[in-house]
């Protein structure tokens, strides 16, 4: 347990120390676990904070309140199965990007380091609980903030497991959304050419 809240520590305020010490002694099951946890963790500020939101939307509708509050309190966790995919298919996509762009590793070494590097969020069930009772909500920036933090730790841990550039390694981890994007782009242009002579006749 020690040696855990070691790592935290070390990840938290001495990232590049810490994730260089995660690539080379962890793997990606250890970071799975982490990332599951923070998952779990970000789940319940969720549930925090959208619990009222969802209450309010649905207590005009004739149903009973108890359903309602039920369905409040779970549907923030409705997501949950679908974390263990998203972190598999994101090692393995990310790990494809970093070998495209130069980078030699092993793929367990980025899984720890992407489950790491997920720590930050772990301050929004704080923030959530806090969002209670201030008179703003300071959860969109909280967000902000744990992103740019997270980002920041990944970089450096993509960088140390696999021997590149701190650029090169911040490219890399963008490089899927990018792709992603554009073939976004070019679909809906594509059925936009293919929809066009049909929505010309509509008009």
């Amino acid at each position: 347990m020690s040696s855990f809240l070691d790592d935290i520590y070390e990840i938290l305020f001495k990232p590049s120390r810490g994730m260089e010490k995660i690539s080379r002694e962890k793997n990606i099951w250890h970071g799975f676990l982490v990332y599951m946890v923070v998952s779990v963790i970000v789940t319940l500020s969720n549930t925090a904070n959208q619990a009222g939101q969802i209450f309010e939307e649905f207590r005009d509708f004739p149903v009973p309140l108890e359903l309602i509050e039920g369905m409040s309190r779970f549907m923030p966790f409705i997501n949950l199965p679908l974390i263990p995919l998203y972190f598999f298919l994101s090692v393995a996509v990310l790990h494809l990007a970093v070998e495209l762009l130069g980078g030699e590793g092993r793929i367990s070494r980025l899984g720890a380091v992407l489950g790491y590097g997920q720590i930050p969020y772990i301050f929004m069930l704080p923030v959530g609980l806090m969002g209670r009772y201030l008179p703003f909500d300071p959860t969109g920036f909280a967000t902000l903030v744990f992103f740019i933090w997270s980002l920041v730790l990944k970089v450096n841990g993509i960088r140390e497991a696999y021997g590149i550039s701190s650029g090169r390694a911040l490219v890399s981890y963008f490089l899927p959304f990018v792709v992603l994007f554009a073939l976004l782009v070019m679909f809906l242009l594509f059925l936009g050419i293919f929809l066009a002579p049909f929505l010309g006749e509509l008009l």
